[in-house]
């Protein structure tokens, strides 16, 4: 499965992946990372936090997208990345920059 998210030129914005099993049960990652890729090189690695455990959002990553990214109009993969005991797990969302 892939996500897709939409920002404008210079925007600086957090973005959320929520995460949750099959069964629609919260999946909640020991730990996270995140990667802004275009034409398979980084342009950003993003600042990653996972929300407390025991927070309403305890299964929810959030990085933050700079204007390093931003600045050109174009098309992104997000790579996330988590992982929970001794299983690594991976999600793309694609990001469009759009001019203002």
């Amino acid at each position: 499965m892939m996500t897709y998210l939409t920002l404008f030129k210079d925007e600086v914005r957090d973005i959320e992946l929520i995460i949750r099993n099959d069964d629609e049960t919260k999946f909640i990652p020991t730990s996270a990372s995140c990667v802004i890729m275009h034409d398979d090189l980084i342009v950003e690695r993003c600042t990653v936090s996972l929300n407390v455990s025991g927070s309403v959002n305890d299964n929810v990553i959030t990085a933050k997208i700079t204007n390093l990214t931003t600045h050109v109009p174009t098309e992104y993969d997000v790579i996330w990345t988590f992982k929970k005991d001794d299983l690594i797990f991976k999600h793309k969302t694609f990001l469009c920059v759009l001019e203002n």
